[in-house]
């Protein structure tokens, strides 16, 4: 799944992000705190999150950004449980 965003300079946005998401700039400049780091992306640069976190994020110019994250899949019992309507026993 992906997510787009604009920024104008000096706005700020607080996003909900998972563990393993990656935040890409596509124009300008943005500047978060991720895992207790600063962390400054400019155009065509990217950033993948190592935990789930809120990341409050500061354009410094006018910026385009993108997150996109992985769905997270559930078990193999689970999806074939749903597949198939009925609940599955485990031994």
């Amino acid at each position: 799944m992906q997510q787009s965003y604009r920024l104008s300079k000096e706005s700020l946005l607080t996003l909900p992000t998972r563990a393993g998401s990656c935040i890409a700039v596509e124009s300008g400049v943005i500047w978060f705190t991720a895992a207790g780091a600063d962390v400054v992306l400019g155009r065509g640069h990217s950033y993948q999150l190592a935990q789930d976190e809120a990341l409050l994020i500061q354009a410094l110019a006018d910026t385009r950004f993108c997150l996109r994250s992985e769905a997270r899949t559930a078990s193999l019992p689970l999806r074939l449980a749903n597949l198939f309507g009925r609940k599955l026993l485990s031994h």
